[in-house]
């Protein structure tokens, strides 16, 4: 997996392999599809490649349940991103510059100032 792309077009270019390989005639059980799957993950996942393997059952994961899994983790690895992005921006918003030039936060924190 790339460290740009998405779960969700990781496992349609994983669909896309196991479905050559089941054309192929070789069959591929949902175990060894997850535990592939857990290797060839972006390094960004490891925490949760661990969380998966101590808390799922194997045998009786299901392929959809993986993915949504992953998908809900990535989801709130985006949402903190864009929550700390925008907490950044209004950090940067407050900065002003005094009459030296020097940057300054503003103090107007209900003082009459």
């Amino acid at each position: 997996m790339e460290d740009s792309e998405s779960i969700s077009d990781f496992f349609t270019r994983i669909m896309k392999l196991v479905n050559q390989i089941k054309t192929y005639g070789e069959t591929l059980t949902t175990i060894v599809f997850v535990l592939k799957i857990l290797r060839s993950l972006a390094q960004k996942f490891e925490h949760v490649v661990v969380a998966i393997e101590e808390s799922k059952d194997m045998s009786t994961l299901s392929n959809e349940e993986f993915q949504g899994t992953l998908e809900s983790y990535e989801q709130r690895m985006d949402e903190r991103a864009a929550g700390k992005l925008k907490s950044d921006m209004t950090l940067h918003a407050q900065l002003d510059k005094d009459k030296k030039g020097k940057e300054k936060w503003f103090d107007n924190k209900g003082r009459g100032g």
